[in-house]
């Protein structure tokens, strides 16, 4: 039966009227796993799976305390709920819970090479299913984690994910999450991480499928030099709806973060993105910075966008930026001149754009069908929407197949 929840609550709200502080979910999760998934482990890791309560509990004695905010200026403390925050937030965890999603605990342990943890889903039409998991990187351990999720590209579904990372001192993470799923689906996606003293986290996301997209990503900077760098790739064309929430929080000292996002909207396609950088007492020496490029290709597309700084300490330094538009126009003009005309000019720059981000992809394999994706899209010249063009997908393969 389909419920329906909050997902992606903006940290500190404004006026109800622009529609930004919140998105509103109607779907049934389910509590199985993808029908097909390849799960690997480096060699020494353990799991064990657990209930979503189970997991929660677990957390709280693993993870360090995410103290409440401050009451700051008469204002009162911004959204966070939860013991263990993440981007989707609080109802969404409920959701899962409710829906019976198992949590897979992974231990990682330190080791003298980087190890690696890789998660490929391949749905089904019609299929719904979760995947719940929660890393436990060991001091001074270096892990890359790969999420792959796709489906034929006329397929119908849903997708919830939840990844959670407790980085112990020193121990460092390359996540990189990969959404390549039908026209039909609905995906959510959902992380939280912690980070202990120099722990640092890098984040590689993109999202490129389905009709309904959810992310929400929340980092936790709780040790002192703990950093967080992300680099986004989002493409929406037809009716496709995304909503993105990013909510950085540094607690520590000297904590760094960096976050961009590189989008691409087309046809009649709808985007909210809410970008936070939040600066909490005792973070002095701290550096946030976030930046937005998003390229427009329609007249008839919906983008709203909302950085967002907040701040209860002084010696910090924040900075964010949005660059919203169109195609340059001199740009243009000199492609023309040397034969390229405006259609083909388009389809270079959303290459361009996007793949700056898929090359950081850490898997030769993720990364191709990624890149593959994006060119069907952008070479689909009569349809509305790419997904919804057999002769596109026919000529290079339906992402369900496999490398």
């Amino acid at each position: 039966m389909a419920q329906t929840f909050k997902v992606g609550h903006l940290p500190s709200i404004t006026w109800n009227r622009l529609h930004l502080n919140e998105a509103s979910v109607e779907t049934a999760l389910s509590g199985n796993l993808p029908g097909s998934r390849y799960l690997s482990l480096p060699q020494g890791a353990s799991v064990r799976t657990l209930s979503f309560a189970q997991a929660l509990a677990e957390l709280e004695k693993t993870a360090p305390v995410q103290e409440q905010e401050k009451y700051v200026a008469g204002k009162a403390p911004v959204y966070h709920p939860q013991k263990f925050g993440t981007g989707l937030g609080a109802d969404y965890e409920q959701a899962m819970q409710d829906a019976g999603v198992p949590v897979e605990w992974i231990e990682i342990g330190p080791a003298e090479q980087e190890q690696t943890i890789t998660c490929r889903m391949t749905l089904q039409d019609g299929e719904s299913a979760s995947c719940a998991q929660i890393l436990h990187v060991g001091e001074n351990a270096q892990v890359t984690a790969l999420y792959v999720s796709e489906s034929a590209e006329d397929a119908a579904g849903v997708l919830a994910l939840s990844v959670r990372a407790v980085l112990e001192k020193g121990a460092s993470l390359k996540l990189a999450l990969v959404q390549l799923l039908g026209s039909g689906f609905t995906a959510l996606s959902d992380v939280g991480l912690s980070a202990a003293d120099g722990a640092g986290a890098e984040l590689i996301q993109m999202e490129l499928g389905a009709d309904r997209s959810y992310v929400g990503v929340q980092p936790e900077l709780i040790g002192k030099e703990a950093s967080f760098d992300s680099a986004m790739g989002y493409l929406a064309n037809g009716e496709q709806r995304l909503d993105i929430n990013y909510n950085a929080v540094q607690r520590g000292r000297q904590t760094r973060c960096a976050m961009t996002f590189d989008g691409v909207l087309g046809d009649r396609a709808q985007k909210v993105f809410r970008g936070t950088i939040d600066f909490r007492n005792g973070s002095s020496g701290s550096k946030g910075e976030e930046q937005e490029n998003v390229l427009l290709l329609s007249n008839d597309v919906e983008n709203r966008t909302m950085p967002v700084i907040l701040c209860e300490e002084e010696d910090v330094e924040g900075s964010h930026g949005a660059t919203i538009g169109r195609l340059d126009e001199q740009v243009l003009f000199y492609l023309a001149t040397r034969g390229i005309d405006a259609a083909e000019a388009q389809k270079m720059m959303v290459r361009a754009r996007l793949g700056a981000v898929a090359r950081r992809i850490p898997d030769e394999a993720a990364r191709h069908r990624a890149q593959d994706y994006i060119d069907r899209k952008v070479n689909c010249d009569t349809c509305v929407r790419a997904a919804d063009c057999p002769q596109a997908w026919n000529e290079k393969g339906s992402t369900g197949e496999k490398s």
